[in-house]
């Protein structure tokens, strides 16, 4: 396949290149899995490290390349001292990275400064970086969350119906099927579980602390319903982006002091603002309110939350949750 190729050819990508783009949708067109298919996935970036603030996306990003060290091959290639090993022979020194991104199947380049740096970690190594050797190859799988009943585990832990995806745990267990996500949840029961989450209203990935539970009053462990499938993939827009990574404690709310670690947030009023990278997809006019034209992303409390059509600072984006009566639906273009 493509990213093969590139990798065990020694090429590395220039970023917006039409050479990346080929590789990119060649990648995609391939019908049958490489034999070599695993990477270097990307789990977690510590806060103030050599690697916080370069772009990297935990979860939908592998590491194919690091510096001439070809990283790709197959599970009973793993060599889990071969990136470490890369990353001491350039203490002090850049070191670039040829990064895989699953959710829009692009390959890129990153560069980060292995170094010491203070952290509060005992073991925090020269990267700050989180890694596991996981398959990059196949579709990208996630489980939709729906019906997000209010007081419930899911509902403290900041998650939305519709536009939230779970993608697996903070230790690196994909949620490929409902098996997966069921085992996990019961080995954590009452204890809180770590997981990496989508939003595709802001186009970020979180990580998300939840806590099972069956001593609240309404139904089941997490207290939502989920869907899986080809009806629960990411949107096609989304899959336009590489997505960002967004550190828990960043959200903005007007109106409000609530900041728990949703992307859309609990505002007391009916605006809400988020930080929104400057690279995200456009708004699709679907909806239209007295405070503008706006995207629908879901419904909560009987209220519709609509992404307006606005051009605010800081990269923000506006949520405008919309009662009915005052917001009217645009018919569908093409």
């Amino acid at each position: 396949d493509a990213l093969g190729a590139m990798v065990h050819g020694g090429g590395t990508p220039a970023a917006g290149t039409a050479a990346t783009a080929a590789a990119a949708a060649a990648t995609a067109a391939a019908v049958e899995e490489p034999q070599a298919s695993f990477a270097y996935r990307v789990l977690g970036v510590a806060r103030d490290s050599p690697s916080d603030g370069v772009g990297l996306v935990p979860w939908f990003d592998f590491i194919v390349r690091a510096g001439h060290a070809n990283l790709v091959g197959d599970i009973v290639d793993w060599n889990e001292e071969l990136f470490a090993k890369v990353v001491a022979e350039h203490e002090d020194k850049e070191l670039r990275l040829t990064v895989y991104n699953c959710k829009n199947r692009t390959l890129r380049n990153v560069v980060i400064l292995p170094r010491r740096w203070t952290s509060a970690a005992t073991n925090a190594g020269l990267t700050g970086l989180k890694v596991a050797f996981d398959n990059y190859y196949g579709p990208l799988h996630v489980v939709r969350l729906l019906n997000v009943q209010q007081g419930s585990p899911a509902a403290a832990a900041g998650l939305q119906s519709n536009s939230d995806y779970l993608l697996g745990t903070l230790g690196g267990v994909a949620f490929r099927n409902s098996a997966a996500l069921v085992g996990c949840v019961r080995q954590s029961l009452n204890k809180p579980m770590h997981v990496y989450v989508y939003s595709s209203v802001a186009d970020t990935v979180r990580v998300a602390s939840l806590v099972p539970s069956s001593s609240w009053p309404g139904e089941g462990l997490l207290g939502c319903d989920i869907g899986i499938g080809q009806s629960h993939v990411l949107p096609a827009d989304a899959r336009d982006t590489i997505g960002f990574f967004r550190m828990t404690g960043k959200t903005l709310a007007v109106n409000s002091a609530n900041t728990s670690d949703s992307d859309i947030g609990a505002a007391s009023g009916h605006l809400h603002l988020t930080p929104r990278p400057s690279s995200a997809r456009p708004v699709r006019h679907q909806a239209k309110t007295d405070q503008g034209f706006g995207q629908i992303h879901g419904e909560r409390e009987g209220a519709l939350a609509i992404e307006l059509d606005w051009k605010l600072s800081n990269g923000a984006v506006a949520l405008y949750f919309a009662r009915p009566g005052s917001y009217e639906r645009l018919p569908r273009l093409g």
